[in-house]
């Protein structure tokens, strides 16, 4: 299944990056985990980060370690960020995205 999702993400991935010059933008995807993705050292969020990068573009925001190095996130505290039934993220959990997105297109010289 994990494969399948590279194929059917690395088309649309493509398409994007294609289209930039065209339509003058950035793509900049930003690869969000799910409260799963920490019970699984980052899988699959990191898996599909690292493929794009290495297969597209360095221009990409990995929220999995931001939130890991930058915002403390782990297993004890993740119900803190995520909300339990749905496992989507809560008000915490969104402003830690925002701080992730922000901090990552500073670094990039996006933002100021």
């Amino acid at each position: 299944m994990f494969n399948n999702s590279i194929g059917v993400l690395g088309k649309c991935f493509y398409k994007f990056k294609s289209e930039e010059i065209i339509y003058n933008y950035t793509f900049i995807p930003v690869f969000h985990p799910t409260k799963n993705d920490f019970w699984d050292n980052g899988f699959p969020t990191n898996s599909l980060y690292y493929w794009y990068i290495n297969n597209i573009s360095t221009s990409a925001i990995n929220l999995y370690e931001f939130f890991v190095k930058n915002e403390s996130i782990n297993t004890k505290n993740l119900l803190n960020y995520y909300w339990l039934l749905d496992g989507h993220n809560n008000a915490k959990g969104y402003a830690a995205f925002t701080r992730g997105v922000e901090w990552k297109l500073k670094g990039m010289g996006i933002a100021k």
